[in-house]
């Protein structure tokens, strides 16, 4: 038994270290992505709001429903959507904080016709 328990120390003194590392490593990608998607994200979202197809406005109406903002967990998704539906799209420099861009795409799904 002694030697078992010697056994079992040495493997999790040998890997305790890089398990650790791995999840914070993990903890810290998914706390990353937690994070809301910066002003320039919401600007090209609102836009481009109008070449937007009814089922992408409709994911990004979700998502805004959600949370009450976008977190880039879920952009990444979205992002692709727009570029399918645009084929491009134009990025023009942000003048407004995230706080300003957020509330006007919410402007914007709140008066489009997806009610």
């Amino acid at each position: 038994m002694s030697r078992l328990n010697n056994i079992a120390a040495r493997v999790l003194r040998n890997t305790g270290i890089p398990i650790a590392m791995l999840l914070a490593g993990a903890g810290f990608g998914v706390a990353d992505q937690l994070k809301e998607v910066p002003a320039q994200s919401y600007s090209i979202i609102a836009d481009n709001w109008i070449h937007l197809r009814p089922g992408t406005q409709r994911l990004v109406a979700d998502e805004m429903g959600r949370h009450g903002k976008i977190i880039h967990w879920h952009y990444v998704d979205l992002f692709d959507a727009i570029l399918r539906d645009t084929s491009g799209f134009v990025m023009p420099p942000v003048d407004q904080d995230r706080d300003a861009e957020r509330a006007r795409l919410a402007s914007l799904v709140r008066s489009s016709a997806l009610k």
